[in-house]
């Protein structure tokens, strides 16, 4: 079972294993927010039509340096922000940004709908499944060799 903690080293260890938890519950919740925010998002269906039309590689290298800039912005301005105003004030500046970006988002989807561009596929898409099926046929092709 190992040995008992010195008296003098409780708090210590203490103190470490609650500053370990909060990183991990940190770590964790950052990784599981930026899986579910992003997997929907613009830039997800940018990156997936990108890698479809050119060099993986780069794309994902490109795709991840974004994120990763994007990523060192956001923890810089959720450290100093609170440090600069009182958490209430970020909290509200918070929901206002919320709220502002949702509602844009609604009014641009509401004019692609009048304007007839949001209703069935898109062109990229259209173009993205005809050169997949032009993939797919050309490797059905070169799977069946010359004929005998």
């Amino acid at each position: 079972q190992g040995q008992e903690i010195p008296g003098d080293y409780r708090d210590t260890v203490a103190q470490t294993e609650k500053i370990t938890l909060k990183f991990w519950s940190a770590f964790v919740n950052s990784v599981a927010m930026i899986l579910v925010t992003e997997l929907g998002d613009k830039t997800f269906f940018i990156a997936a039509i990108l890698a479809m039309r050119h060099d993986r590689t780069t794309i994902f290298a490109g795709a991840i340096s974004a994120l990763a800039v994007m990523t060192v912005l956001s923890a810089a301005i959720g450290f100093a922000l609170p440090n600069v105003l009182p958490r209430q004030y970020t909290h509200y500046a918070a929901t206002a940004l919320f709220v502002y970006f949702g509602f844009k988002l609604l009014m641009e989807a509401k004019e692609l709908y009048s304007q007839g561009e949001g209703v069935g596929p898109s062109e990229e898409l259209e173009e993205v499944e005809q050169s997949l099926k032009e993939k797919a046929d050309s490797s059905f092709q070169e799977s069946k060799g010359p004929l005998m």
